[in-house]
C-alpha cells in the first residue's frame, strides 16, 4: 500500500524527527523554542512546562563527544541539560510524523503544537490528547457519542465534536473548520495541527483513507498519526 500524500509533505517516525532536532539544536537559530524531558523518579521522566531556547554553546563546543547541551531559560537563567532529554519543536510545516504508541503520540502532539496554532485531534476517545494540549484553539472529534459524553466529563471547557470524518465529504469536512473558526487565514499567526488516532490501532485503510482527506481537504502544516501498520509500513519502505 503506497503512502498518502501531496506535494511537500514529508513522513517521519517520531524518533527519527526527534534526533534529526537534536542533533542540529546547537547550530541555531537561537530563538528557536525546545521542550524537555526531566527526571521523576529512577525510571519516569516528565515533560517539563517550560519553553526554552538554545544559546551560543561557545566555539569549543563538540556535539559528537559532548552529551550535554546548555539550555536558556525565559527568565535568564541556564542549565546544563543532557542532550537525550532535549525536545526543539518542529518549525517546519507541511510534516507528518507517525509513532506506534500512545505515550509518544501523545507526547509529540504536545511539544510540536504551539500556542498560537489551532490543533484538532480525530479520534480523541475521552479527551486526554487534545485536553493536554495547549494552543488557541482546539477540538476533539470522535465518532462515538458515549466516547465524546465522557471526554465533556473529564475536560469540559474543550471544544468537543461527534462525527464520523470517514463518512463527511468535503464540503462537511471544510465546514467544521470554519464553524469552530480553526482554519488558518491570512490574518491568523498560527497554522493547523492535526492528531489522527481513529480506534486505536485500526486497519491501515482506514488510517490511510482519514489521512489522505485530512492532507487533501484541510491541508494542515503538521500530522501526528497513531498507527502501528502505519508505522510498520514506513519501516518496511525503509523511511
Amino acid at each position: 500500500m503506497e503512502l498518502p500524500g501531496i506535494e511537500n509533505y514529508t513522513y517521519h517516525k517520531h524518533e527519527t524527527i526527534t534526533e534529526k532536532l537534536r542533533s542540529k539544536a546547537h547550530l541555531g537559530p537561537r530563538d528557536a523554542p525546545c521542550r524537555f524531558l526531566t527526571s521523576k523518579g529512577r525510571k519516569k521522566r516528565a515533560l517539563s512546562p517550560d519553553i526554552v531556547t538554545i544559546p551560543d554553546q561557545g566555539e569549543d563546543y563538540d556535539e559528537s563527544s559532548s552529551d550535554r547541551i546548555q539550555i536558556l531559560y525565559p527568565l535568564g537563567s541556564t542549565y546544563n541539560l543532557r542532550r537525550d532529554y532535549l525536545l526543539p519543536i518542529l518549525q517546519d510545516d507541511h510534516q507528518i510524523i507517525v509513532s506506534p504508541e500512545t505515550d509518544f503520540y501523545r507526547r509529540m502532539s504536545v511539544v510540536h503544537t504551539q500556542k498560537k496554532d489551532s490543533f484538532v485531534e480525530i479520534g480523541c476517545d475521552f479527551g486526554f490528547t487534545v485536553g493536554i494540549v495547549e494552543c488557541n484553539h482546539k477540538l476533539g472529534i470522535d465518532k462515538s457519542t458515549e466516547s465524546i459524553g465522557i471526554a465533556h466529563n473529564n475536560y469540559p471547557t474543550c471544544d468537543l465534536l461527534q462525527a464520523d470524518l470517514l463518512e463527511c465529504s468535503m464540503e462537511e469536512m471544510q465546514k467544521i473548520l470554519e464553524d469552530k473558526k480553526l482554519k488558518p487565514g491570512e490574518d491568523v499567526e498560527g497554522g493547523l495541527v492535526v492528531a489522527i488516532d481513529i480506534g486505536g490501532n485500526r486497519e491501515l485503510e482506514a488510517v490511510v483513507q482519514c489521512l489522505d482527506r485530512v492532507l487533501n481537504w484541510w491541508t494542515p502544516r503538521l500530522v501526528i498519526v497513531k498507527s502501528r501498520e502505519l508505522y510498520s509500513l514506513m519501516l518496511k519502505q525503509n523511511m
